[in-house]
Formats: C-alpha cells, structure tokens, sequence
C-alpha cells in the first residue's frame, strides 16, 4: 500500500522556507514565528522580504560561525519582518 504524503499548511511551508535558506527555528523562534503568522506574515511576504536582504543574509552565511548563523539569521528576519511592518503598515493583512 502506497503512503499518502500530507501537504504542509501554509505555516509548514514558511518554517520549512526559513530554514531552507539558514535559519534555525527553535521553540522561542517557532512561538514568535507564528505570532507573526497570526499577524498576516504569509509565505510569499517571507519570500520578498528575503530578496531584499539576500545580500545581508549570505553575508552573515558566508561569513559567521556555522553554529551559531542559524539563529542569527532567524532574528535579524524578525527585524527584518518588523521594519516591513513599519513601513506597509500595521498589518500584514
């Protein structure tokens, strides 16, 4: 009998996004994560809001220790996300 792969829900697939460009979310990143979701923060808001930092963020992958980027990335993401709030709005809506 075949298995059925389940489709991820749409917060699935943006943890699944962050991590595939670096981050680490852990429990703390995964609470604030979604916090942000509730707020509107959606998938393809995640995707632009890499494009424009791309070159900060593969300086941080390039050039810190592998150990510790993970989260670094993750957190300056979060900084990232609340400077987009602050300058399309209160919401992500």
């Amino acid at each position: 009998m075949k298995e059925k792969k389940l489709k991820q829900n749409e917060f699935e697939q943006l943890v699944a996004y962050l991590e595939r460009c670096g981050m680490t979310i852990r429990k703390i990143q995964l609470e604030r994560l979604l916090e942000l979701y509730k707020q509107g923060l959606k998938p393809e808001i995640a995707v632009a809001i890499i494009a424009m930092h791309k070159s900060t963020y593969d300086n941080y992958l390039n050039n810190f220790d592998k150990s510790q980027v993970g989260i670094i990335l993750c957190n300056l993401f979060f900084t990232h996300v609340t400077e987009y709030l602050r300058n399309h709005g209160a919401s992500l809506k």
